[in-house]
């Protein structure tokens, strides 16, 4: 009997060995994964930063455009009273120079 007790200890011994390397096996797999999503995490929060950032600079474009398009309004609302105010002038310059003849 003394026998049989010395192979299932010598069984458990072997169980909690193997347990004890599978234990150690997952730990590492876990160490190694939390380490990839930690990477994940921080490729994902530079990527969103790039993101906001360009974000920012779309809206400063589109504010300039949208400047730019307003000041273009109206340089071609005074082109348009500069050019009509030349046309009276020399309507005006011609009635005079009919009226000198």
């Amino acid at each position: 009997e003394a026998q049989q007790v010395s192979l299932e200890l010598e069984g458990s011994k072997r169980l909690v060995a193997t347990l004890q390397e599978s234990r150690d096996t997952l730990q590492s797999k876990l160490a190694g994964t939390q380490k990839e999503l930690q990477n994940v995490r921080l490729a994902f929060s530079a990527e969103r930063e790039d993101f906001e950032k360009q974000l920012e600079l779309n809206k400063q474009l589109v504010e300039v455009a949208e400047q730019a398009a307003q000041r273009q309004v109206a340089l071609a609302g005074e082109a348009r009273a500069e050019t009509e105010r030349l046309g009276r002038e020399v309507v005006e310059k011609q009635a005079a120079l009919r009226q000198k003849q």
